[in-house]
């Protein structure tokens, strides 16, 4: 009996250890994603202020929106590392461009909030299948124990 017990939980504790890596690896990944979101609706409001700046001398407007750090090189020009990246050049009345900025970044925040939404979401239920996996095995240990009583 002593053997049985010794070789279920030989064969458990491991199953249990890549479970939680594996449940505190989704949750980090989740985490990030959500960040980004945020960070996201944030720029949105940002660069909302700043686009008055951002004027040619032949009064275009140039306004770049991405979701993560972009660079400029003389050589390769303008690139990023990844995720959405949008372009602007417009010629238009201050008053137009204002209200089709708003337009844009309200458009930027349902965007990211209906994100962000989707995240918590997958986060509440992201560890069911988590629990699911454990009871799963342990029942199939108790079986296998059971049997080995017999």
């Amino acid at each position: 009996m002593k053997n049985s017990t010794i070789i279920i939980l030989i064969t458990l504790v491991p199953i249990f250890e890549i479970l939680t890596l594996y449940s505190c690896g989704t949750s980090k990944g989740r985490f990030r994603q959500e960040k980004s979101y945020e960070q996201l609706a944030n720029t949105s409001e940002i660069s909302r202020q700043q686009q008055y700046l951002i004027k040619d001398a032949n009064h275009r407007y140039w306004s770049i929106f991405t979701d993560s750090i972009f660079y400029f090189h003389p050589d390769s020009g303008l690139w990023a590392r990844g995720g959405y990246m949008a372009f602007e050049d417009k010629i238009v009345a201050d008053r137009y461009y204002q209200e089709s900025a708003n337009h844009r970044d309200s458009l930027f925040r349902i965007i990211a909030q209906s994100e962000i939404e989707k995240m918590k979401w997958w986060k509440s239920h992201s560890m069911w299948g988590v629990y699911m996996g454990v009871i799963i095995i342990f029942g199939i240990g108790i079986t296998i124990f059971t049997r080995k009583l017999r």
